[in-house]
């Protein structure tokens, strides 16, 4: 199964597991439908083509409390760039199914004696992120956006990849991706 694929699968499985498909657009249960019958599909360009039903998805935030809209935000995004993640070319990485980018650490405080809250921003915007590495405002560290989880009581929207760098080539990818896959 297609990397992409899979992640977008897990975007179903958590909507659904947030049980308020009823609170989502009416037609929540074809986009189920037509997403599952993607894991089948092999061939990029028609699994591109069969994407163009995602771009249009959407949800109404104020329906839900922060916990669930972070969840909904992340699988909204996961789905609607579906389509052109498939740009990407052929792939086996789970990356190529995700945001990923480098972010500056604008804001730093402690949860525990081992976790930092991180406010990071990036050119694909600015999350949360918790983290036990030692960090400082101002570093530049390579994220990934996973799904939302709370870690030690805040929110986390994304992971920390990698410790402080100066240039993507620091990065030993295939250790990343051993990382993030176990989250799929």
């Amino acid at each position: 199964m297609d990397p992409r694929i899979k992640v977008a699968l897990k975007a179903i499985e958590i909507m659904e597991k947030l049980q308020h498909s009823k609170l989502l657009r009416s037609d929540f249960h074809v986009l189920t439908s037509k997403v599952k019958q993607l894991q089948w599909i092999e061939d990029l360009n028609y699994l591109k083509k069969e994407c163009d039903f995602l771009e249009k998805f959407s949800y109404d935030s104020l329906k839900f409390d922060s916990k669930i809209n972070a969840e909904m935000k992340w699988c909204t995004n996961t789905l609607k760039k579906l389509k052109s993640r498939f740009d990407k070319g052929k792939s086996e990485s789970i990356l190529v199914g995700l945001d990923v980018g480098v972010g500056e650490i604008i804001t730093t405080s402690k949860v525990s004696d081992k976790l930092t809250v991180c406010r990071i921003s990036s050119k694909i915007g600015d999350f949360t992120v918790i983290t036990n590495l030692s960090v400082k405002k101002g570093n530049r560290l390579p994220f990934v956006i996973l799904p939302p989880t709370v870690i030690g009581g805040v929110m986390s929207e994304a992971m920390f990849v990698w410790g402080p760098i100066k240039s993507l080539d620091e990065i030993d990818w295939k250790k990343v991706e051993g990382t993030v896959s176990a989250f799929f």
